[in-house]
């Protein structure tokens, strides 16, 4: 609380038209409140990071030289009877522009490493997490373990291009982007919802048949069927 009022009275003091103060004031009043809400996104944020489950977990080696970057979405967490790893979507950025609160986090996966068992923090429904780079074409996991490895995987390699364009007088660094290797369906594939597809879905983990079966039966498609022609006697 302290905190929004030095922000307020700095405003106060600043330069400004009195619309363009007020419109400040209540951006910063919004940021506090929305800083001071309990969500699983602050969560994540609290918990332990770096640490060495999760590296085992994943089987990301923590003495190579992208492992802090490859493993920084995924966070160690105890709810009270065991410990899950949360992973961020989308990841807070590091490189630049770097975020500096859980604001930008979306959703917040709660992985258990023994049974391969994922669920929404705070909503176990059915869910499709992550994102497809292109209209074209996506990957569809349905094993977390598997999903989480290659979004690891993915981050280690970009980490790699990122310190070879960073080098060199004219350098621009690649700006750090999402980089989960596409989405993870987790419930009932049947009551996830199956919009905002690329073309072409490669499935990884699940039946293709399986898939577009639960993806056609939403779309809620026209059947042709005969129709039998009566004459009157």
């Amino acid at each position: 609380m302290r905190d929004i009022e030095l922000c307020l009275d700095a405003l106060a003091l600043c330069k400004l038209d009195t619309e363009t103060k007020h419109e400040a004031q209540n951006v910063v009043s919004a940021h506090f409140h929305s800083i001071a809400k309990d969500t699983p996104a602050k969560t994540w944020w609290t918990c332990p990071d770096w640490h060495p489950a999760i590296g085992r977990a994943l089987r990301i080696d923590r003495k190579d030289e992208g492992a802090p970057f490859a493993l920084l979405p995924f966070r160690l967490w105890h709810d009270g009877e065991r410990h899950l790893v949360l992973a961020a979507h989308p990841a807070p950025r590091c490189l630049g522009p770097f975020d500096w609160d859980w604001l930008g986090i979306e959703t917040v996966i709660a992985w258990d490493p023994q049974t391969d068992a994922a669920f929404i923090l705070g909503d176990d429904g059915p869910a499709l997490v992550g994102r497809f780079e292109t209209r074209e074409e996506g990957t569809v996991f349905r094993s977390p373990r598997e999903f989480f490895t290659a979004w690891a995987v993915e981050r280690a390699q970009f980490f790699a291009r990122w310190c070879a364009t960073g080098k060199g007088a004219w350098a621009h660094p690649a700006p750090e982007r999402d980089l989960a290797p596409g989405k993870l369906a987790l419930g009932d594939l049947a009551k996830i919802s199956w919009v905002g597809l690329p073309d072409t879905i490669h499935a990884r983990g699940i039946n293709p048949a399986t898939l577009n079966k639960a993806i056609l039966r939403q779309a809620r498609l026209p059947r042709a069927v005969a129709q039998e022609q009566r004459y009157a006697a």
